[in-house]
């Protein structure tokens, strides 16, 4: 076993071409790693510390221990997750017209303002190619910004396993990145934190009378006038998510504190959905 290790140190000190003395394990980068962080919170404008905390968690993230940690957890995950991907499929395939495919947007209106939805016409139609996805009728895939949680849920569970036609790997990029929003939501689920909108957008349960009367509402304000490096957070995130607080792309020291399990995540913007399945 511990040559086993030394020719892991020896792999990844020449891959990375990285200072970071270590023995080889996961174990001892990710106590280096809440080390550093300790002596960042301590000496926080040594840039040496940042660019080596950063080397750290490069080290962990190609470390075969953590690659098959990650794997493992999503693989739990998904298992834990699926009654409730198969749930939300179920309940989107009982209000999307089955043909919807076929049906124009004026189609859409009459099929909704028949179940009294009106808002949810306008909703479905934004997101047409979506919603005929979840149905089955073709895998046009654009993801709607407004999707809720159940909606992202069924999108999902109707996704292949694998893209038979995928030869740059683009989909299954796509597919981790809607993956990624996905388990977001659902730990702010977990959390009690999802808005609203998030839980249920408000266009399933507006009926023609609530749509009016909301109407009415804004009117009736717009004429009486105008209307009147994050420790907190990082703690909140847990092992699973570390964010940065301190700017784009770098790592969160508090969460590295409280973790020291390494993955340490920037703060840039996500993969965006819309490619053809």
């Amino acid at each position: 076993m511990k040559v086993q290790h030394e020719k892991m140190k020896i792999l990844l000190k020449e891959a990375h071409g990285t200072t970071v003395d270590f023995d080889g394990t996961l174990e001892d980068l990710e106590r280096k790693l809440k080390e550093v962080a300790v002596k960042i919170q301590e000496n926080p404008d040594d840039l040496m510390l940042h660019k080596q905390i950063e080397e750290i968690d490069g080290l962990i993230k190609k470390h075969p221990d953590y690659i098959k940690r990650q794997e493992e957890e999503l693989q739990n995950w998904l298992e834990a997750n699926q009654p409730k991907f198969q749930e939300a499929l179920k309940e989107m395939r009982s209000i999307l017209p089955e043909n919807l495919a076929k049906l124009g947007n004026q189609e859409i209106q009459a099929h909704f303002k028949d179940k009294d939805r009106p808002r949810l016409a306008n909703h479905i139609i934004k997101g047409k190619g979506a919603y005929i996805a979840i149905c089955r009728c073709i895998h046009l895939s654009t993801i709607p910004k407004s999707f809720d949680i159940v909606e992202l849920r069924a999108f999902y569970a109707s996704l292949p396993d694998e893209f038979l036609a995928d030869p740059n790997g683009s989909k299954r990029k796509w597919k981790k990145a809607i993956l990624e929003k996905l388990r977001e939501l659902t730990k702010k689920e977990d959390n009690n934190r999802l808005t609203k909108n998030e839980k249920r957008n408000s266009a399933y349960t507006a009926t023609s009378a609530s749509v009016s009367t909301g109407t009415a509402s804004r009117g009736k304000a717009r004429g009486g006038g105008p209307a009147g490096f994050n420790l907190a957070a990082a703690l909140q995130t847990g092992r699973g998510g570390l964010k940065s607080s301190r700017g784009r792309g770098g790592p969160d020291l508090a969460a590295a504190l409280q973790t020291g399990r390494g993955g340490l995540k920037p703060s840039g913007g996500r993969g965006r959905g819309g490619n053809i399945i």
